[in-house]
């Protein structure tokens, strides 16, 4: 009884399906583009290659090494966490826009969505472009040993999935 969206029930299942559709396209896209923010985030956790691909970043370079660790640990964990706590209430808002007509469905739907968007988001986004970010003019120079230059640079992404689970362990986002 509490469970029905009772404005979602008078839609008809043509308008459904190209509501799903349509949902489903901009939740495509949005994935897409969430890769922006995430990988500018992600790329923070390492300054030093930051800095040789953006040498205007340097100054940054010549703070307290506390600010550093805190600028390097820290603050791209939290700053993802942010961005990745926003995004239920979207995907809920979205769920409910493709007429879906009860309250645990939409639900459903937004942990099937949420789930997607952390796996391309946070461990695929986050490992290339930390990968990819220290090792881009390389990249350039010799783009036929792409898989030999990530196996090496990918690593280096361990230490923001450290932070980032810590974090959201210790903290309710």
């Amino acid at each position: 009884r509490h469970d029905v969206i009772w404005e979602n029930l008078g839609i008809s299942v043509k308008s459904r399906l190209f509501r799903h559709l349509l949902v489903s396209a901009g939740v495509f896209w949005l994935i897409f583009f969430y890769m922006i923010p995430v990988g500018l985030v992600s790329s923070l956790s390492n300054l030093q290659n930051l800095v040789k691909l953006l040498p205007f970043l340097e100054p940054l370079l010549s703070f307290s090494p506390t600010f550093m660790a805190i600028l390097q640990g820290v603050l791209p964990s939290l700053a993802l966490a942010v961005f990745m706590s926003v995004l239920p209430i979207l995907l809920m808002y979205l769920a409910k826009i493709e007429g879906i007509d009860a309250f645990s469905l939409v639900s459903e739907s937004v942990l099937d969505r949420f789930f997607w968007f952390q796996i391309v988001n946070v461990f695929f986004g986050v490992t290339f472009s930390t990968g990819t970010f220290s090792v881009l003019q390389e990249l350039i120079e010799r783009p036929a040993s792409l898989s030999q230059i990530l196996g090496e640079s990918v690593p280096a992404a361990s230490t923001f999935f450290v932070n980032y689970v810590c974090l959201q362990a210790l903290a309710v986002f």
